[in-house]
């Protein structure tokens, strides 16, 4: 064979290897583009009858002790594939170990939401649960800080340093994207955790957002708080303590998961390394909390 054969051997090999590669990256390897909401939704969203994600299964009775996880994007488990991983899963699993046909736990979180639109699920409900369980993260303050005449949160420039060429191959291959983001770049969220940082400084804006909070107590309803922290570093916002004090000073009863994953690496909080999400393993160790929390509250009542 001519050395132009094994040349024109030598490209076909390395086209079908990206090829197959880029079939492999878009299939089966978790994607590190911070803008790849939909792929994940397309990989491992599935909504049932609800509208929601699917829910827990469980051995329900009639009397069965409703639950209600309601929240955004951390009570659905964005980033996470497998629900069973998430912590509303990992709660109902526990609580039916426990005392199996006891509870049925239900989820109703999206992405995007916040206290405002919470509020508004939990009033259309046509039954009340029998336990509520609030998932909070330091974001749900939008409405209140819009409604003061607040920007909103600035949204990240991606691929910014890039020129046409290379920022077209990054954003076309996924194999490329995945390069970009594991061995190039990381996220910086720093303009983000310093709007809330001067969010959470106006005292007119908390002493609102609280106010709304106080919605989610409802006669004979037991209320648990799940404070979820910004994972890349939990000290920057003073929210998790302020939320957690007035809480439970209204009576709820509250998990601060900065407390929980304080032993944790930052790396190791987060669902993918510029991904802010909670990780399966904080997921897990919230789920075991709640199932604690939960327990207790049916020895009291």
């Amino acid at each position: 064979m001519t050395w132009r054969g094994r040349a024109v051997l030598v490209v076909v090999g390395l086209l079908v290897g990206l090829l197959i590669g880029e079939v492999v990256f878009r299939t089966a390897v978790p994607t590190r583009d911070l803008s790849a909401v939909e792929l994940w939704r397309a990989q491992c969203w599935r909504t049932d009858a609800s509208g929601y994600r699917e829910q827990p299964p469980s051995t329900w009775r009639v009397d069965s002790r409703r639950v209600l996880v309601l929240g955004d994007s951390f009570a659905a488990g964005l980033g996470i594939c497998d629900p069973r991983d998430t912590f509303p899963w990992q709660l109902a699993q526990r609580l039916e170990r426990h005392s199996p046909g006891a509870f049925r736990v239900n989820v109703a979180a999206k992405p995007g939401i916040d206290t405002r639109d919470e509020l508004e699920i939990l009033r259309s409900l046509p039954q009340q649960p029998h336990v509520l369980v609030l998932a909070y993260f330091g974001n749900d303050i939008d409405s209140a800080a819009r409604a003061a005449g607040l920007p909103d949160p600035p949204a990240f420039a991606f691929y910014s340093d890039l020129s046409p060429f290379p920022r077209a191959l990054v954003t076309t291959s996924r194999i490329a994207n995945y390069a970009y983001w594991s061995l190039s770049r990381l996220a910086d969220y720093s303009p983000i955790l310093q709007h809330y940082q001067d969010v959470w400084a106006r005292d007119d804006v908390v002493k609102a957002h609280l106010r709304e909070l106080e919605g989610f107590f409802l006669p004979g309803v037991p209320l648990v708080v799940v404070v979820f922290p910004y994972m890349p570093n939990p000290p920057i916002a003073r929210y998790t303590r302020t939320v957690s004090e007035h809480m439970r000073s209204r009576g709820a009863a509250v998990i601060n998961v900065e407390e929980l994953i304080s032993d944790l690496p930052i790396p190791a909080r987060m669902v993918a390394p510029n991904d802010l999400h909670a990780s399966v393993e904080v997921h897990h160790r919230v789920g075991a909390a709640l199932a604690e929390a939960i327990t207790q509250l049916k020895k009291r009542h």
